[in-house]
């Protein structure tokens, strides 16, 4: 599709809206964006930021805003992460856990710092009208048709709760599937290690089987803390109702006396609890209609790659629409391309709850995730197992799914042979580590 001198209409001016504008804007084309939201919203720094769950950016993400020429402006936002740091419990002493090779890492990243970055960018472009405080109104159920006579493409980049997909499944367009898992969330913001120490370089997990706290290091110098656990029972969300109840559950149950992180006295009135929500969607497109981003794909944040599979839309969208089609045959190909990666990263991220608050205390994952840094330390250039494909490298999200599930299999069959660390250096564990190898590059 020649898309220079073409106007598009983007619904949504959060991440991924925005960078797809900039997108359009750099291949010539001229660029809508009807926002819900006041411009300070984008432009003014909240007091207390809700919205930080598994901010962090990694090589998808960032290949998407190097195609933007954006990637150098945030890099000095961000914080890196090296691995995890998991405190196991109050009485055993925390660890760490690589994520790859020493230099591998992905960044946390405040959401207001991208976007604020991203509206810089939208301001300086020419051919981008901004619409703030823009609803439309999706109850006329002409609205389709009148967008569609006035733009050539129209994107709903508008998040998890798209109207421009309650609009497609009414008129019976697309069919939508929400799934709300039997727990929730809640920000707890939390001051914590100098944020350049090498402790604080990790994204910090403390599991506690039913729930978990995590915290990601934050370029202000504070920790951007999500607790998710069931809002009923013990410890569960609904059962802090004061203050003090808030306070006392977060340092007993996890940092403990002696912690290194304390909570900042943001009142718990302003940190609400949420539930976690899924969506599947099929299709995204209608004529000259596609969902895009959470609109299309959102999925539950234990695998940092929500906001990243945003932005690959953007990059894969560039591939797609190199080939010169119309609208309609451009939206259905993606579709058809990336309907099997939104499904494979969702599967992912609703195994890797399980993984983050109970297999970082497995003996038996514990004793994976060490054979498997052996093997990246010592065949860097022969071994990736699914977290490196999924987070620094391109391997589509549902072969580096297979592949990675493959690989764990064969690496658990070489661990009933040699389930001592001690082994896995003696020659004959390393010609069977040679073999395993091989076998993953035949495959």
């Amino acid at each position: 599709m020649s898309i220079a001198g073409k106007h598009f209409a983007i619904i949504g001016a959060g991440i991924v809206g925005s960078a797809l504008a900039l997108w359009l804007s750099g291949q010539g084309a001229v660029v809508s964006i009807y926002e819900r939201r006041r411009a300070q919203a984008f432009l003014k720094r909240p007091t207390i930021q809700k919205r930080n769950i598994n901010l962090a950016l990694s090589h998808r993400g960032l290949k998407s805003l190097n195609l933007l020429g954006l990637k150098d402006k945030i890099m000095p936002l961000c914080c890196p992460m090296f691995g995890r740091r998991i405190y196991p419990s109050a009485d055993k002493a925390p660890f760490f856990q690589p994520y790859g090779l020493p230099h591998q890492a992905i960044y946390s990243v405040s959401r207001f710092d991208l976007n604020q970055m991203l509206h810089s960018a939208l301001d300086k472009a020419k051919s981008i009208e901004m619409h703030y405080n823009n609803t439309l109104n999706t109850e006329e159920n002409d609205l389709l048709e009148k967008l569609e006579a006035e733009f050539d493409g129209i994107f709903w980049c508008d998040g998890i709760h798209s109207s421009g997909r309650t609009l497609l499944e009414r008129l019976g367009h697309v069919n939508t599937t929400v799934d709300r898992a039997n727990y929730g969330y809640r920000e707890v913001p939390l001051r914590g290690p100098v944020i350049k120490s090498k402790e604080a370089q990790a994204l910090h997990i403390w599991p506690r089987d039913k729930s978990m706290l995590i915290a990601l290091p934050q370029a202000d110098g504070y920790y951007a803390g999500t607790l998710f656990a069931p809002f009923e029972g013990a410890g569960g969300l609904d059962s802090t109702t004061t203050q003090g109840d808030f306070q006392h559950s977060i340092q007993s149950t996890y940092l403990g006396k002696d912690s290194s992180f304390s909570l900042t006295d943001t009142p718990l009135a302003n940190l609400p609890a949420s539930w976690l929500k899924s969506v599947a969607v099929g299709p995204w497109n209608y004529g000259k209609h596609l969902l895009l981003g959470d609109a299309a794909h959102a999925i539950l944040p234990f695998y940092g790659q929500g906001m990243n599979a945003g932005l690959e839309d953007v990059y894969v969208l560039s591939e797609i629409a190199a080939d010169n089609k119309s609208p309609d045959e451009i939206f259905s190909a993606f579709y058809s391309r990336r309907k099997i990666d939104a499904d494979a990263i969702k599967t992912l991220a609703e195994r890797n709850y399980w993984n983050m608050k109970n297999g970082t205390v497995n003996d038996e994952q514990l004793l994976y995730k060490r054979f498997e840094q052996f093997l990246l330390t010592h065949f860097p250039n022969e071994f990736e197992g699914q977290y490196q494909r999924i987070s620094f490298g391109d391997e589509p999200y549902h072969k580096a799914l297979s592949n990675g599930d493959i690989i764990f299999a064969q690496c658990q069959a070489f661990l009933k042979d040699f389930d001592r660390p001690e082994d896995w250096s003696v020659p004959e564990a390393m010609a069977a580590c040679k073999s395993l190898l091989s076998s993953f590059h035949a495959d």
